[in-house]
């Protein structure tokens, strides 16, 4: 029942790491620009602090302005500007190929950890049934495994 548990916290971690990849991406939400009304050092959620910036997105429809706009931003200063994607789940990302591929990287890596997590927790003879349905290498494996068990 833990490895369950594991499971679904972890794939929730990776299904929001997913949502913000693709609006780095650019799949979903708005493009526009950030502009840092204000910045300041806040404590994060592991104990250590980050900085965090208060003002004004305006995505490049311009049909919508959020005067209320927040955004973790390790070098934002007062002033400065930044390219953001609106995200799906409130909030902003920052667009660029290194958060793109962090954020992917992060996804993969939860998503993997994740279904190894749920099949720890099958029984043997759900994980047979799983793998009777895979394609023949990973049965082959399977087998060499569980022999050697």
């Amino acid at each position: 029942m833990l490895w369950m548990l594991a499971s679904a916290i972890i794939l929730m971690g990776a299904l929001a790491t997913g949502v913000a990849a693709t609006a780095a991406l650019g799949w979903t939400g708005e493009r526009g620009e950030f502009t840092a009304r204000e910045c300041h050092m806040e404590r994060g959620t592991k104990g250590g602090w980050t900085r965090v910036c208060a003002g004004t997105f305006v995505p490049e429809s311009g049909t919508w302005t959020d005067e209320h706009a927040g955004l973790h931003w390790p070098d934002g200063r007062a002033g400065e500007r930044l390219e953001v994607q609106s995200l799906v789940i409130g909030g902003y990302t920052e667009v660029g190929s290194d958060t793109v591929a962090m954020l992917l990287t992060l996804c993969l890596t939860l998503t993997t950890v994740t279904s190894l997590s749920a099949y720890a927790a099958l029984s043997p003879r759900s994980k047979r049934r799983l793998v009777s349905v895979m394609p023949r290498r990973f049965q082959h494996w399977y087998v060499r495994e569980w022999t050697m068990s």
